[in-house]
């Protein structure tokens, strides 16, 4: 029993490690699903799909369906009906007018985006958040630089943007991560409240003193959980004097139209970005696999590409035209090469039938033979180790560590599918566990851990036209842990007002404003207003809006599509795109030449290649390409090679090198003996061996030179002083 519960005990941290690493993966690939398929929607619609409600519930007509959320009424810092409404910290003009977008955060519309219900959730049980610029959600008003999320990152006191233009982020899809503070059940209720002081809860507190939509995104803290006291409310997140560094959130935006190939990974040392357009930073070539940069490639970007550890991943298929050596940059090869068909090309990689490549060594495939692997019969494999073995198990649950408020439970083994377990623990915290798909997954929790009773009184605002604050006590009921909130008015006062606010202009408009009279009087202490159009500049232009679509691919000439707007008298309607199709396409052959590459000196490669127009012109033309002339071919030649000279000589000296076919290499003649000129030496006097009579001016410890090689002032020329026609003779040493 002992060396039992000592395996345990080692292996139960171990597993733990296993289930959070698999838990954060799965999240990630969610993400990117997410991701995709919200650039896709935008691609077809021409615009950014609304959030669906967070309390909404399976079986509920509206679960899971974006809600119709342009032109919302709601008030910025307010969360209603499942939806958080928020205000961009950016002002930019639409058509001629300051405006300042609208952001509304609700559950990820996995519906309508065509996605199954549970890509919608994270690993942990909770809802994807998913927060839109509103204006985005509209394809009349849709315009790639009208975002207006602000993404920041972790650094205290002065975070920095993420985004190229502050506050310009389209949307932010996260998951609340493990803590699932703020984070909504299957449910529709949150699973942990968002107040509290930590880094992450800004992603989720809305209120009518932080209502600017701006959203953290920073690498995963080991900072642990600050559990805020029930008598305590956090006024503000975002004052970094209530927060400490905790932040655990995994979270994926859109600052841009396209979304570029490449993005930052978890674990890079860099600051955590959107992604990483490649297109616009370099010019020449990206160096895989080294974090320093080829000397004199000032316009080369080094990046470790791929892999666990990567910093930099790709999203879709990447595309290369030279592999080369990544510690010179030079040593380079076609990437057309790799798996190439023509058998003449002495270059072409390719592995023997029923072998695989493994890797890539001298320019040449590294070829195995695979290996068959299998599960035993009634198991499924659900993954690959270290070893890259297929890891198995059966349909039944292993018992596994779970949590509980301070105590560590450990669920059944072999449990049956579909069989559940309710955990109890703390003043009123229940938690319930069901076994699917050979894992244990815990589908619903409520209540708490620890509980205490009490009240708290804050105080308010009044609102709008009103002096004076409310009360708002606060009541904490154990063991259930639910809290109940009064509020007294009775300091509040009303005050009357005139004002005149401005408005710009609806989309369509080019110039001018609306101006309005609002007069408030009080009624039994209850401010009533009144609001009528004062004046009205607002003048109607015509737009003109076109997008290239750009032709397939061997074909010349254009492809675009454009609409126009008309201005009616309730402002200004877009029309329906109109595609201007110019793209044309010839049948034609054509040749081009091609450097022999490494090794050959001579001769030339010649491939005729023919290109052949499809009858529907919506699909691109083909193009082969033959070899109908070789002559590359080998010749020795000597080539001069520049040398520095050995050690005790100063200067360069010239080989003259024969460049032999079969790769080696001889010398003809060299330049040494006369180019390489005896070094200066500074040497050390350690010992007087002999001195003659008469006046000496070395002593043991002085300095002298010599212009010789090979430490050669052990001579007695070296440290030796003239005394007329004697010599007083020292040992030495060359520094």
């Amino acid at each position: 029993m002992l060396v039992v519960g000592i395996f345990i005990a080692a292996y139960i941290p171990l597993y733990s490690l296993y289930i959070e690493n698999s838990r954060r993966d799965e999240t990630r690939v969610s993400q990117v699903i997410l991701n995709t398929a919200l650039q896709s929607f935008k691609e077809i619609r021409g615009r950014l799909p609304c959030p669906a409600r967070y309390d909404a519930v399976p079986g509920e007509e509206d679960y899971g369906v974006e809600v119709e959320c342009f032109g919302s009424t709601v008030a910025p810092g307010n969360c209603t009906d499942g939806i958080c409404y928020e205000i961009s910290e950016r002002t930019y003009l639409v058509d001629g007018a300051p405006f300042t977008p609208r952001v509304e955060r609700g559950m990820l519309p996995f519906k309508t985006l065509g996605l199954r219900e549970e890509q919608a959730y994270d690993a942990y049980g909770g809802r994807f958040s998913y927060a839109v610029t509103e204006i985005l959600t509209d394809k009349k008003s849709y315009r790639n630089n009208r975002g207006g999320i602000s993404i920041v990152d972790g650094s205290e006191p002065h975070p920095h943007s993420l985004t190229e233009e502050p506050a310009s982020a389209q949307f932010y899809v996260f998951s609340h991560g493990p803590d699932q503070i703020g984070a909504y059940n299957r449910s529709g209720f949150e699973v942990v409240s968002c107040n509290g002081p930590m880094l992450d809860n800004e992603n989720c507190y809305t209120t009518s003193a932080h209502k600017t939509a701006r959203y953290r995104h920073t690498l995963q803290s080991t900072e642990r959980a600050v559990t805020v006291d029930s008598s305590v409310v956090v006024d503000d997140p975002s004052d970094v004097t209530e927060i400490n560094t905790h932040f655990d959130d995994f979270a994926d935006f859109s600052a841009i139209g396209k979304q570029p190939m490449w993005e930052y990974g978890e674990d890079s040392q860099r600051k955590p970005k959107d992604s990483v357009n490649l297109h616009e930073s370099i010019k020449k070539k990206v160096i895989v696999g080294t974090d320093e940069k080829i000397a004199d490639e000032d316009d080369s970007l080094s990046l470790l590409v791929g892999g666990i550890n990567a910093n930099v991943k790709t999203r879709q298929n990447g595309r290369s035209e030279e592999l080369c050596n990544s510690g010179s940059g030079q040593d380079c090869m076609p990437s057309a090469v790799i798996g190439a068909d023509d058998e003449d090309d002495p270059r072409a990689l390719r592995c023997p039938a029923g072998t695989v490549a493994t890797k890539i060594s001298g320019n040449k495939f590294v070829c195995k033979t695979p290996s068959v692997q299998g599960c035993p019969e009634g198991d499924l494999p659900y993954g690959f180790d270290n070893n890259g073995l297929i890891m198995c198990r059966g349909e039944s649950c292993p018992t596994i560590p779970v949590q509980i408020c301070d105590t560590t439970v450990m669920l059944p083994d072999k449990a049956k599918p579909n069989s559940t377990k309710v955990l109890t623990g703390g003043a009123s915290r229940t938690q319930t566990y069901t076994c699917k798909g050979g894992e244990w997954t815990e589908t619903s929790s409520s209540g708490v851990c620890d509980c205490t009773a009490g009240s708290v009184t804050t105080g308010g605002s009044c609102g709008a036209n009103m002096s004076g604050q409310t009360k708002i006590t606060t009541t904490t009921v154990c063991p259930a842990g639910t809290t109940t909130e009064t509020v007294d008015n009775s300091a509040c006062k009303c005050v009357e007002s005139t004002k005149y606010p401005t408005e710009g202009c609806p989309s369509g408009y080019a110039s001018g404003w609306k101006t309005y009279k609002e007069v408030t009087i009080c009624v039994n202490n209850v401010p009533q207003t009144t609001r009528t159009l004062e004046s009205n500049t607002c003048t109607c232009k015509p737009e003109h809006y076109e997008e290239n679509m750009g032709c397939p691919a061997g074909y010349g000439g254009s492809k675009m599509k454009y609409r126009d707007s008309v201005c009616t008298a309730n402002g200004a309607v877009w029309g329906d795109w109109v595609i201007k199709d110019e793209c044309t396409c010839s049948n034609k052959t054509e040749t081009k030449e091609e450097a022999c590459g490494t090794g050959y000196n001579l001769g030339k490669k010649i491939y005729t290649c023919k290109t052949v127009c499809p009858s529907d012109k919506t699909q691109p033309a083909t193009t082969s390409c033959e070899l109908t002339e070789n002559s590359c071919d080998c010749q020795p030649t000597v080539v001069p090679e520049t040398k520095t000279c050995p050690s005790g000589y100063t200067g360069t000296y010239t080989d003259q090198v024969l460049k032999k076919c079969d790769g080696t290499s001889e010398i003809q003649s060299t330049t040494k003996g006369t180019d390489c000129k005896p070094a200066t030496m500074t040497c050390t006097v350690q010992k007087k061996d002999f001195q003659s009579f008469g006046k000496v001016k070395w002593s043991v410890g002085d300095k002298c030179t010599y212009t010789g090689s090979d430490n050669e002032c052990t001579k007695i020329t070296a440290c030796t002083v003239p005394l007329g026609s004697q010599y007083a003779i020292y040992s030495c040493s060359c520094q």
